[in-house]
């Protein structure tokens, strides 16, 4: 990481377009880049990152991954990240040598799929636009930020590439492609229950 790249994370993505958040029991957005419903369909849990180095990003990708249904293979997971690759997979790297994610019960590696969006297309589509100064800058979120760091170990790490302004979110989708499940932060720190996303998935 370079101070160039720290400094260009506090810079806000390029305007576009942005689609309204997809609502409960309506069918998944489709997109050139992630089509729904899948083939071979599974329940899926769609979660979009924060920039990578985030420790709220970082605390998303271990909830979700670690999931027992996910573990197993019941649930597919998808993570979106708008950094670049090649700052994604340092940073995945970085957090498998961590040890604090379980690899796949059958082939030893991460239980989940990614997605490269550097353009935020899908972001976009998604209802997941640049967030308002509140939302980043608040006492709450420098609150939970500390607390994670002394109660989990997880501070922020290096920013090689993406937004600190760009929000996060995540869906769940059954295997017809319907949402079930929708969880927009409210503030950067606002971290998604996703074992209540696991329970609503295996229910419908």
């Amino acid at each position: 990481m370079t101070l160039h790249q720290e400094i260009a994370s506090w810079l806000a993505p390029k305007k576009r377009k942005i689609c309204p958040v997809p609502k409960l029991e309506c069918s998944a957005p489709s997109h050139r880049l992630l089509q729904f419903p899948q083939l071979n369909p599974k329940p899926c849990i769609l979660v979009f990152l924060r920039h990578c180095g985030c420790p709220f990003a970082e605390k998303a990708c271990i909830d979700v991954c670690n999931l027992d249904a996910v573990l197993k293979g019941t649930i597919k997971v998808i993570l979106v990240s708008h950094s670049s690759k090649e700052a994604t997979n340092r940073w995945l790297q970085a957090v498998q040598q961590s040890g604090r994610l379980s690899a796949n019960f059958e082939n030893q590696e991460l239980a989940a799929s990614i997605l490269i969006d550097e353009e935020l297309e899908l972001y976009a589509a998604w209802g997941l636009g640049v967030a308002k100064t509140e939302h980043v800058l608040n006492l709450a979120t420098v609150y939970a930020a500390v607390s994670l760091g002394w109660r989990e170990g997880l501070w922020d790490r290096s920013t090689e590439s993406g937004s600190r302004w760009q929000t996060a979110g995540a869906y769940g989708i059954d295997r017809f492609g319907i949402i079930k499940w929708v969880h927009i932060p409210r503030l950067a720190s606002d971290l998604a229950d996703f074992e209540d996303a696991k329970a609503v998935l295996l229910e419908s």
